[in-house]
């Protein structure tokens, strides 16, 4: 398959003929005495293999041995993840149908054609292709677990190569970590780093990640649904997520689904066809150290909320509880119970022996559905999230119709879905910065819950891949001020950005609010770049 990243590569084979040219220009040129000809590098190995002392040479072989492994490893684990290509088309908050379409990475989990990755890189597209590592390309069915971010795409295919799952409960701060994926696209690649950190907590849109591997491994757009192995090539995780100041390239800190919870999603997604998500009906926390020796206890996790009327609250389980085992299982962590409740389905019933003002106690609860309890204790969405299904939206489009500038919207994008694999739009015309927006009436304050005393001009969309999503301008923001003068209204942006060029220099204050509807402001940020 061709690059898209014909720039960068092009970049590289001008930097191979300009080398070339220089090393000519030496050898007609200036000629370097005998004393300085032996490179560095030609110097070490000659005294490595001259000297007495052995340890310089057993050094040596150490590293021959590890570069050997490593190579190993990656050669080992290639095989079996693939390149994710997805496309379709979606209806966007103005009910413009758009052609949308993602890329990622994912594993074989069965040399049958089961393949794990992200729910965000095939999930609700029309068209899924898996491109195998021998270049065979495969359209791919997907069964997804949306609110768990783990999908399986099944292709028909048969003894392919695939990887096992690691027992990630194992995992442990400091241990080796490679990523395998195509990231921006550039399939294959292969990263290494190490395991910086545990359990994790991380929310993107409206999945929430409660227990995550953290990884400075290497990972961008595109990593997403690929596999992070271990040393003994097992998956430990699934690349999921970055942290990323600027939205586009990781700063050294990405995130993992880890791989126990992944594997038991994907064993029931493909026995079952589906996820059932049974629910305690509590928010579990890890026992802090000091407290696990006050209590005289290895692990356990203590009830740090507990839901009115839910599966635990009727078995008479309280906050501050301290849960310690699940049938015959020991909890050690929340990630240990969150993983032995997808061994369950809703309806089951389960014990728990619970520890409370020092006395052990066993219950029965019965477990309930997840997604049912999350629904009742959801509140009224603000602003529509379905454009097809949500009536309320047609009322608040005639209403807004005529404040939207035609310069800023985008009808006919044709671009990457708002994910974290999303790649740069080609830049072409006159410098655009890829919003919607609308001036901020009374209607609209009250509508998206704008506080009093907030002025400025509200994103409604943000064209994935543009400038402004590129500065980590998001649907809801509100820009208060362009290039240090202050917007009080839509065309305040828009006449200046009629007014600029690719290439331009441009400084904007954004601010975002609160979901929830109590307009708190939770960030205030200030960007400063170019328009490319």
């Amino acid at each position: 398959m061709k690059s898209p990243n014909t720039f960068a590569i092009g970049t590289l084979l001008a930097g191979v003929v300009l080398g070339a040219g220089t090393m000519v220009s030496m050898s007609n040129g200036f000629r370097p005495s005998q004393a300085v000809a032996q490179s560095p590098v030609a110097s070490f190995r000659q005294t490595a293999a001259t000297t007495a002392n052995p340890s310089v040479n057993e050094g040596l072989a150490t590293l021959k041995n590890l570069d050997a492994s490593v190579s190993s490893l990656a050669q080992y684990a290639t095989e079996a993840v693939v390149h994710i290509m997805s496309e379709g088309k979606r209806s966007d908050l103005f009910q413009h149908q758009v052609q949308v379409g993602g890329q990622g990475s994912g594993f074989i989990y069965r040399s049958d054609g089961y393949i794990v990755t992200n729910d965000h890189v095939v999930g609700g597209f029309d068209k899924v292709t898996v491109i195998l590592h021998d270049g065979r390309e495969f359209p791919g069915k997907v069964i997804r677990a949306e609110n768990n971010d783990i999908a399986i795409v099944k292709i028909d295919a048969k003894n392919l190569p695939s990887l096992e799952f690691a027992d990630s409960s194992q995992v442990k701060p400091g241990q080796f970590s490679m990523a395998i994926g195509s990231p921006f696209g550039f399939e294959n690649s292969v990263t290494i780093g190490h395991v910086s950190a545990l359990e994790r907590a991380n929310q993107i849109g409206n999945r929430v990640y409660p227990t995550l591997i953290q990884t400075d491994t290497p990972i961008n757009m595109g990593n997403s649904g690929g596999p992070l192995i271990n040393s003994d090539g097992k998956v430990i995780g699934i690349n999921t997520s970055i942290y990323s100041q600027n939205g586009l390239g990781s700063n050294g800190i990405g995130f993992a689904i880890p791989g126990n919870q992944a594997h038991l999603i994907a064993d029931k997604l493909i026995t079952k066809g589906k996820l059932d998500r049974p629910a305690l009906g509590l928010v579990p926390e890890d026992v802090k150290e000091y407290r696990q020796k006050e209590l005289n206890i290895d692990g356990g996790v203590v009830v740090r909320t507990i839901i009115n009327d839910g599966p635990s609250a009727k078995a008479g389980i309280k906050e501050g509880d301290v849960l310690l085992r699940i049938n015959d299982t020991t909890i050690k962590d929340q990630t240990g119970l969150r993983d032995e409740l997808l061994k369950f389905s809703p309806g089951d019933q389960v014990k728990l022996e619970t520890l409370r003002g020092g006395n052990r106690n066993v219950v029965t609860v019965k477990l309930g559905d997840a997604d049912a309890i999350a629904a009742k204790l959801a509140p009224t969405p603000q602003v529509p999230q379905d454009p097809e299904s949500d009536g309320d939206l047609d009322k608040m489009r005639k209403q807004f119709k005529d404040q939207l500038p035609d310069d800023l919207d985008v009808p006919g994008l044709k671009g990457f879905q708002d994910t974290p694999n999303a790649p740069r739009v080609q830049r072409s015309g006159p410098a655009r910065l890829g919003v919607t927006l609308l001036d901020v009436t009374s209607d609209v304050r009250s509508h998206y819950s704008i506080p009093p005393g907030a002025n400025g001009a509200l994103v409604v969309k943000v064209e994935p891949g543009s400038p402004a999503w590129n500065y980590g301008i998001r649907t809801g923001d509100l820009i208060e001020e362009f290039n240090g003068q202050s917007v009080r209204k839509s065309s305040d942006v828009s006449s200046r950005v009629q007014a600029m060029k690719w290439g331009d220099k441009v400084q904007m204050k954004f601010s975002r609010f609160s979901p929830d509807g109590s307009g708190t402001k939770i960030s205030s940020t200030t960007i400063g770049s170019v328009l490319r």
